[in-house]
């Protein structure tokens, strides 16, 4: 096993008796460490990784006479880990008379809806970010890329028959949403993408963030597709 650190301490073993196996007690001492042999006392090079101890700090082993012996914290591997639900949702038909909210099949609700959840966890010693970087929300068929208003960096309530598009986000967990997205209302603003939306602490245990999307049109809004690309990306700060 690899380590990260190595005690300061170290012993050295007289078996003038040819004592086989014996039972090794590290008081204050758990099963995050392994018992390191060496026949020099240096353990830079040619040390011998004698196993783990248990947890409560005893290992059986066989020492050599004039052998040197420490102990060594284990490293723990990096973790990052990072999912969503998923990577194509939609509002369906949009109105003047009415509020939508897309959803992940793509026909979009009336009522507010979670279109897709993003996992995320780390053991980083300073956690994680999450950088959104998103385009307007553009008429992908009107000749002059036609784009219906984003809410910004205030975050709104949804306002039937006024050009809008924004989203919120609702953590599960210990992580966090940062302003102006960690509201019951609606921003987005692309003026100061990419920015950081989420973070989390590095305790190796996941949080889910609930995203909503929600648009809303005027009678004079262009008919067409439309389309925003959002990326989100996960960064650990190890």
């Amino acid at each position: 096993a690899s380590y990260s650190s190595r005690i300061g301490r170290e012993w050295r073993a007289r078996n003038t008796g040819s004592v086989g196996a014996i039972n090794l007690q590290f008081s204050g001492y758990d099963d995050n460490y392994i018992l390191l042999q060496d026949a020099d006392g240096d353990f830079s090079t040619g040390a011998t990784n004698a196993g783990y101890l248990s947890a409560t700090g005893a290992i059986n082993t066989t020492l050599a006479d004039g052998q040197y012996i420490t102990l060594a914290e284990t490293a723990t591997p990096s973790s990052l880990s990072f999912s969503i639900s998923d990577d194509a949702i939609g509002f369906g038909n949009l109105s003047s008379s009415l509020t939508k909210y897309a959803t992940g099949d793509g026909f979009g609700s009336t009522t507010s809806a979670i279109a897709h959840a993003i996992s995320a966890s780390t053991n980083a010693v300073n956690g994680y970010v999450i950088e959104l970087e998103g385009t307007e929300f553009i008429c992908q068929s009107c000749s002059n890329s036609y784009t219906i208003s984003s809410v910004g960096a205030t975050p709104a309530p949804p306002s039937i028959g006024s050009e809008q598009f924004g989203i919120n986000i609702v953590p599960t967990g210990t992580g966090s949403v940062l302003s102006p997205y960690d509201t019951a209302n609606y921003a987005y603003n692309t003026a100061a993408m990419p920015s950081i939306v989420m973070s989390g602490v590095g305790d190796d245990t996941v949080t889910n963030f609930a995203i909503e999307y929600m648009a809303n049109m005027n009678t004079l809004t262009p008919a067409g597709t439309y389309q925003a690309v959002l990326t989100y990306t996960m960064h650990g700060l190890f």
